[in-house]
């Protein structure tokens, strides 16, 4: 007897050469243990509704059976993301327009995959397993496609079940190589100028790791003043401001906005979960309204906030807004 939400593990012996046809698409591949294949299969409403549930695998020489196993890479993992690890939102397999966990194709045939990736995310590796062989076929994946061709299966003698593993990573705007110099010296005579995301990214990578400029100024001390509206969607943000290096700095939104803030983390409640982290005693956000900079501060999609910390965000909101109405000339 199975109740809805539970896990039905099928455990598998399979010859050697033969794939394995379940006739259905809600069982899943779990692992090889060296002998045996573990399928896995969730109850639904749906099964229960229809019960008896019928399983008839067939078992085939002359097939060859894929299944996917998309994971996250194992340092990305348990890190209290606000996507919970569920790959699902990174990414997906797509055979013949449709979105797929396994497939089954002919031991003469061959396969062409769409690996769909999300934004905000990457593919860093992708394993195929034989029994017990494994071959990296990252460099077949090209243009989000990835073939799995007749040669390949010829060459290399495959046969019977394969998998698959995709493993994802986030794609944080902390990591990216960025080679920009920032226009500007960072004093409030001559603040940065920041056009671009990739130009905001920089600053975020600089104040963070606590940089100076050529000047002796410290990234976290300087001015900075926006020169259009940015959107930062394609990448997770990190936002600016550390417990190590708070922002101390002067921030000039200059009429334009900041929008798409994705947080990969639920940072520490004793900081601010948006646009900026951490910021210190001195400095000085320049907003069209005092609400907008708010948003900078805790509004990013994704953040989490406890009550307490709200709480210090609400003084500071007022403390702040008075100081950017002070500041505007």
């Amino acid at each position: 007897e199975v109740r809805v939400g539970d896990s039905v593990v099928f455990n598998v012996g399979l010859a050697r050469g033969y794939g394995i046809i379940w006739g259905r698409d809600d069982i899943t591949y779990d692992s090889y243990t060296g002998e045996r294949y573990l399928f896995k299969m969730t109850i639904t409403p749906d099964m229960v509704a229809e019960q008896p549930i019928r399983i008839n695998p067939e078992f085939k020489d002359e097939v060859i059976s894929i299944f996917f196993n998309r994971d996250f890479a194992p340092d990305q993992k348990g890190h209290d993301a606000v996507d919970q690890d569920n790959v699902d939102f990174a990414g997906h397999v797509l055979y013949q327009d449709r979105i797929v966990d396994s497939i089954t194709i002919s031991r003469t045939g061959e396969a062409t995959l769409k690996l769909v990736v999300n934004a905000m995310y990457e593919i860093s590796a992708i394993k195929l397993s034989n029994y017990d062989r494994e071959f990296d076929m990252f460099e077949k994946y090209v243009d989000g496609r990835l073939q799995i061709s007749q040669e390949f299966i010829s060459e290399n003698q495959i046969s019977g079940v394969i998998s698959l593993k995709i493993l994802f990573v986030r794609s944080l705007w902390k990591d990216k190589e960025i080679d920009i110099n920032l226009s500007g010296n960072g004093t409030e005579e001559d603040p940065y100028l920041i056009a671009t995301a990739e130009e905001l990214a920089r600053m975020m990578q600089l104040v963070n790791s606590g940089a100076q400029n050529a000047d002796g100024l410290y990234y976290y001390e300087a001015s900075y003043k926006l020169t259009n509206s940015i959107e930062l969607g394609a990448n997770f943000w990190t936002p600016i401001g550390t417990n190590e290096f708070a922002f101390n700095g002067k921030f000039n939104f200059n009429g334009h906005l900041v929008t798409l803030i994705y947080l990969p983390f639920n940072f520490s409640p004793t900081s601010y979960g948006g646009l900026f982290g951490v910021l210190g005693s001195d400095a000085e956000i320049i907003a069209n309204t005092a609400d907008v900079w708010y948003w900078y501060l805790v509004g990013a999609l994704g953040a989490g906030l406890i009550a307490t910390t709200a709480s210090l965000i609400v003084l500071s909101k007022k403390r702040k807004k008075r100081r950017a109405q002070m500041s505007v000339k």
